[in-house]
Parts: structure tokens; C-alpha cells; sequence
């Protein structure tokens, strides 16, 4: 770590830098700089992954052997710093704030110094830790994500056993990502064991970060069909008869925050079963590379995740929240109408 600070430390002009080993336990190293004359000394703790809460937890402990010299005047400069391979978008946040020096491996630099302030940015590094970062938004832990949200719009406070039985995922996974997401400041906790209950925090902060990930993710494979008629003839034929699915995207987001002039085009999510072929046989869809009507995105049968849908008017509709993600991977206006369903429908 220290000498991935060093190539990025040596980028810029007119510095010297020193590294020493401290005297106690209470932090990882001692980093003596020169800028335009003036002496800073970083207190350094490195870590693998930071968080809001592991912010206040490491800032806590290089106080308690460094914290008379930060912020004092003198000769040299005393500043806190944390090193890691990989830092939330949340956690940079919070140190700028507060004034807590930062680097992450790929390059990016925070350093407030009165002679000089620092800020550099880049994106993490593809490396293990940084692959970490985005589990939560992933597979069973995704749709934890996505029953704690749904909670928003009923009793805010819920439990483990509550989330387990919304969610479809075991109650050790439900643990283990409250967990992250209370490192993240996204979820307060009141009370101890079975008796334990949480609730929502920071649901901005979660949806930033959400669509960052889902930006940098492809979008499913949809399978394009040509269905003759009009759109709404197709989403009368979708029963609950027919086969196991949801609308999405522009129609889904038009359904419930209705911005665009006109939605040529049908979405839906499904899970397979015997009654899909004899579905798109009965409405005659023609499979197609371009021209296309009708898309359907197949949705893995070990990870349920239609159960989060609203049935409106006889017709299924993805949720608000899963119609916001998705969308976020659409073409044309899609992106556009994302951002105005996120602001009337999801309210944060």
C-alpha cells in the first residue's frame, strides 16, 4: 500500500517524502512530507474495505495516541489517514468532511493540508476488495436490499425473521448483509437479539450507490420478439394463467410516473415454465434482431425475484424500485425516464 502511494505521491511536484515506522500500536505508519516548505506527518491505519462506520472506528483510535497534535499549530502539520484497497463513496464523503486524509490502491488521494489541498479521483481498482464493495446489490443480498426497501412505505422497523420471510434468503444471509449495510450508515439498530429491529437510514445514499453498480453492470439478455398489433393487446393476453411474469421498463416506468409521449416497446421478466412457448405461440411473436415489440429477460428460478411485484388493474408490474434499476440499463430516453420516476415514485 505504502508504495502505491508513493508511484502516485511521486506525480507531484515539489514534494519529499519519508516513511517511518510510529513508536506505539495506535497506528499503522508515520508518513513525514514536505510541501512548498511546509511539514505535514499522515498518522496512517491501512485497511481492505472502509466504511462510514469504520471512518469513526479508525479516526477514534489514531486520536487516542495522535489526537493532541491534530489540528494544532506548530512546525509539522498532524493528519489523520486511512490507506485501503478499496474505500465506499460513502466513507470518502464522510473524511472529507471531517478532514481525514485518505488513499485507496487505484490512485485516488485526499489530503487537506493548509499549504496544499489534494484531491485526486479515480475509479477503485478491479481487485477483490473492491469487488466486495458491491456484493450487497447481488444475488439473494439484492433482494434483502430490495425487502428493505419495500418496508419504507409500511412500519419502517422491521427484524431479521420479517426480512427473511420477504426476501426468499436465509436468515444467516439477512444477518450478514445488515451487518454491511450498518457499516455503511445505511441501518440503525435499537435493542439485542431475537428482540433486535432495524430500519432504513439513508435510502439516498443506498440508491446512489445502487445505480453506480447497476451503471457498470450489462444489461440482462432479452429476447426480442415481433408481436403483431398493439402494445395493449399483448398486456391483455398476460395473465396469471399464461406465464410467471412482470412489466418493466418504459412501460412499467410510464405506468407509474408517466413521462414519455409514447412506449413502443413491451418488457417483461419471467421465470420459465411449460406455458411460455405456448404463450408466444398464442400471440404470434416472431423472434427478431431489430424491429422488435416485445422483450422478455429471463429471471434465474433459484433467486426469486418477481415476488416483489404490484398487480394493478389485473396486470403485473415490476416495483417501482426494480423498474428504476432497470431502466437505468435501457436505450434512448430510458435513462431520463428513470431519473423522473426515482424523483415522483421513489422520493429519495
Amino acid at each position: 500500500m505504502i508504495d502505491s502511494f508513493r508511484k502516485t505521491w511521486d506525480t507531484l511536484p515539489g514534494t519529499i517524502l519519508d516513511v517511518q515506522a510510529p513508536n506505539d500500536t495506535s497506528a499503522d505508519a508515520l508518513i513525514l512530507m514536505t510541501i512548498n516548505d511546509s511539514q505535514l506527518v499522515l498518522v496512517v491505519e491501512v485497511k481492505r474495505q472502509v466504511f462510514p462506520r469504520d471512518v469513526r472506528e479508525i479516526r477514534w483510535r489514531l486520536e487516542r495516541g495522535y489526537g493532541r497534535q491534530f489540528g494544532k499549530p506548530g512546525e509539522q502539520q498532524y493528519i489523520p489517514m486511512i490507506m485501503a484497497d478499496a474505500i465506499s463513496p460513502g466513507a470518502r464523503e464522510d473524511m472529507r468532511r471531517d478532514g481525514t486524509a485518505y488513499f485507496e490502491s487505484g490512485g485516488s488521494l485526499f489530503i487537506p493540508a493548509k499549504s496544499a489541498y489534494m484531491l485526486i479521483d479515480k475509479p477503485s481498482e478491479k481487485g477483490a476488495s473492491a469487488k466486495a464493495m458491491t456484493t450487497v446489490f447481488e444475488g439473494q443480498r439484492a433482494m434483502v436490499l430490495h425487502a428493505i426497501w419495500e418496508t419504507l412505505s409500511d412500519e419502517p422497523w422491521f427484524s431479521v425473521k420479517q426480512i427473511a420471510e420477504s426476501s426468499g434468503a436465509s436468515t444467516g444471509t439477512v444477518s450478514e448483509t445488515l451487518n454491511e449495510l450498518e457499516r455503511r450508515d445505511w441501518v440503525e439498530a435499537v435493542g439485542a437479539g431475537p428482540n433486535k429491529l432495524r430500519r432504513l437510514t439513508n435510502p439516498s445514499n443506498l440508491l446512489d450507490e445502487w445505480k453506480a453498480y447497476q451503471l457498470t453492470q450489462r444489461p440482462p439478455q432479452m429476447k426480442r420478439y415481433f408481436v403483431p398489433g398493439k402494445i395493449p393487446d399483448i398486456v391483455r393476453q398476460l395473465t396469471d394463467d399464461t406465464i410467471d411474469y412482470e412489466i418493466t421498463g418504459e412501460m412499467a416506468g410510464q405506468h407509474y410516473a408517466p413521462y414519455l409521449t409514447k412506449v413502443s416497446t413491451l418488457v417483461c421478466r419471467y421465470t420459465y415454465g411449460q406455458l411460455v412457448d405456448h404463450f408466444l405461440e398464442q400471440i404470434k411473436a416472431r423472434p427478431v434482431s431489430e424491429g422488435w415489440n416485445f422483450g422478455m429477460i429471463n429471471m434465474s428460478q433459484a433467486v426469486h425475484q418477481l415476488r416483489f411485484h404490484r398487480k394493478e388493474e389485473g396486470v403485473k408490474y415490476a416495483s417501482p424500485l426494480q423498474t428504476y434499476l432497470d431502466l437505468l440499463q435501457g436505450s434512448g430516453r430510458s435513462k431520463d425516464l428513470a431519473e423522473h420516476l426515482r424523483e415522483q415514485k421513489l422520493k429519495y
